[in-house]
């Protein structure tokens, strides 16, 4: 159990003298410490201003009051927990300047009823003030005793005059006064300033999350019995969310048993999906909402695919929105380009009634399959196809893919995970589906499901034409080749990629230079080296035409081997 008693020193005692209204939150009851990110916030000691700025649930608040019991000795600590009250500049001023008053008796005395007696209709020099106050507290304060004012929730009073007063605070802090604030959304400040002047230490989300030690620490702490697979599930699905990890332990201890915590992780239980709807969702303008909801079932986004999606043209402007206000996006690129949300918030809002959906799932995922496909990203639209339920469409898709771009971009896996979705009646449905799930097989040494795919074929002969015909054969015996070869059955591999590479046309250069590399190694097995470095000189001379870099290291590959069987010093050992 983390000790929660204050640390010795001035600043606690300092802290404990204040009444209510400035109270410094205790660590809730099991905090993990975080020294790492204490020690960087310690070496903003010496600037103007600390900024940890996170979602909801990170733990901001938390490392606030770690810090300050971190201080050294001969700091003090002033915290104002901020509500959107505090949303009226003069009411915030006049809270700022109370608790400035219980270090400083005789600060601002004057300038404490000039606020008293304003009235909140009319305006106020707020900056004209502000200056006074500051020249006066510089006169108060000292760089033996500084002082480290906290503006903690800043988030929930933020507005552009409050705003404005507190740019001009900043600007004209006086020695011996640092700010530290936490907010949910990266307070509008012109900052560049005292970043570049080394004044500026800012903590993201990123650097928030609980590293996997933490998250161990936290885990064990409350469930020892949790181990293996269940525990590094919880750990990953996570990502590092404080608060989500410590709603999974409440939940399993409301029950009394520790077994029941979440073997299988879902974001929509019901602690976690009451804290994000109260905390954050419900929080936002309607349209905002609308747009998480309908770009929740997507894996990544860009504002391009929300506008395709959505049928709409703001989805910039909204991406924008949610990173001003931190609303759980996780950026997938360093150019700001592609996204996706936190896990357990794509969860909960994936968990919508779909009777409560303007627009259903599948339209959804179909507008996406058709921006994909539009973008040649083809993989991606096959999935979002089998996702709308539209397995003729993601069927339509897969036969666009080349048997040169499977042997080439090494998409075996991908094609037999999509196989698993799509009925048996529509993968022998096309003369295209059968030789590319047949080439998919047959690579993945499921050799007599190969077979049977592409005894199939049969069903379209005679083609069209003479040239169909041909081609359609010739194919049928390059696979036949590659599954006897599997099988080690010599004469038929021989046989059959011989009379394949006789008639395959030009096109198929994919299938050539398989048949190519097949049999060069069993010239190399035959001892016949002379034929093998033949058979490897065309299908370099193939790779290096048709420009394929994984073709041409293949066909490398088997040039190795022949100069190893040749007694090439450079392959012996």
């Amino acid at each position: 159990m983390t000790d929660l008693s204050p640390l010795p020193g001035p600043a606690n005692v300092a802290v404990a003298a204040l009444d209510g209204r400035f109270f410094q939150p205790p660590l809730p009851d099991g905090h993990v410490l975080r020294p790492r990110l204490c020690e960087r916030l310690r070496a903003g000691l010496g600037g103007r201003l600390l900024l940890v700025s996170a979602p909801a649930g990170f733990g901001k608040s938390s490392l606030a009051v770690e810090f300050c019991q971190s201080l050294p000795a001969h700091w003090q600590s002033l915290w104002l927990g901020l509500s959107p009250r505090d949303n009226d500049p003069g009411r915030f001023l006049e809270r700022l300047l109370e608790g400035l008053q219980d270090y400083f008796a005789q600060l601002g005395s004057k300038a404490l009823g000039l606020l008293k007696m304003r009235q909140r209709h009319q305006p106020f020099a707020f900056e004209e003030w502000l200056d006074g106050l500051l020249d006066e507290l510089a006169v108060h304060l000292s760089p033996s005793t500084p002082l480290l004012l906290v503006l903690d929730d800043y988030h929930l009073a933020q507005g552009p005059v409050l705003d404005r007063c507190l740019q001009f605070f900043l600007n004209h802090l006086p020695d011996g006064l640092l700010v530290m604030v936490t907010s949910r959304q990266r307070p509008d400040w012109h900052l560049a300033r005292l970043r570049l002047s080394r004044q500026l230490l800012e903590l993201h989300e990123q650097d928030l999350r609980l590293t996997r030690d933490e998250a161990l620490t936290l885990l064990n702490r409350h469930c020892s019995s949790l181990r293996g697979e269940a525990l590094e599930n919880l750990i990953l699905r996570s990502e590092g969310w404080v608060a989500g990890l410590r709603f999974w332990l409440l939940a399993a201890s409301e029950v009394g048993n520790e077994g029941a915590l979440p073997q299988s992780l879902h974001g929509g239980e019901g602690l976690i999906r009451d804290y994000l709807l109260e905390e954050v969702i419900d929080c936002l303008p309607a349209e905002v909402q609308a747009f998480l909801y309908d770009t929740a079932p997507q894996e990544r986004f860009c504002s391009e695919l929300c506008d395709a999606v959505r049928e709409a043209h703001d989805s910039a402007e909204i991406l924008r929105f949610l990173l001003a206000h931190q609303i759980f996006l996780v950026p997938l690129d360093e150019h700001g380009h592609w996204y996706r949300y936190h896990h357990l918030f794509s969860d909960l809002l994936r968990t919508r009634p779909t009777t409560q959906a303007l627009v259903p799932a599948a339209s959804l995922h179909l507008r996406a399959c058709r921006w994909f496909n539009a973008q040649g990203l083809l993989d991606e639209a096959v999935e979002q196809a089998l996702r709308a339920g539209h397995l003729d469409v993601a069927a339509n898709l897969v036969q666009n893919l080349s048997e040169e771009q499977l042997l080439a971009e090494q998409n075996v896996g991908m094609l037999l995970r999509w196989k698993m979705d799509l009925p048996d009646s529509l993968l022998i449905s096309t003369p295209r589906l059968i030789v590319l799930y047949s080439w998919a097989l047959g690579l993945a040494c499921q050799l007599d499901a190969a077979e049977e795919l592409a005894n199939h074929l049969s069903r379209f002969l005679p083609a069209p034409s003479a040239t169909a015909q041909k081609s359609m054969l010739a194919q049928w015996l390059a696979l036949s080749g590659i599954i006897a070869r599997g099988r080690g059955n010599r004469e038929l591999t021989l046989l059959y990629c011989s009379e394949a590479l006789e008639s395959l046309p030009a096109k198929r250069y994919g299938q050539r230079l398989m048949c190519l590399s097949t049999l060069s190694n069993l010239a190399i097995a035959d001892g016949d080296l002379w034929h093998a470095r033949g058979l490897n000189r065309e299908s370099l001379e193939l790779a290096q035409r048709v420009g394929n870099p994984l073709f041409e290291a293949l066909a490398h590959y088997d040039r190795a081997r022949v100069l190893q069987a040749r007694g090439n010093p450079a392959f012996t050992g």
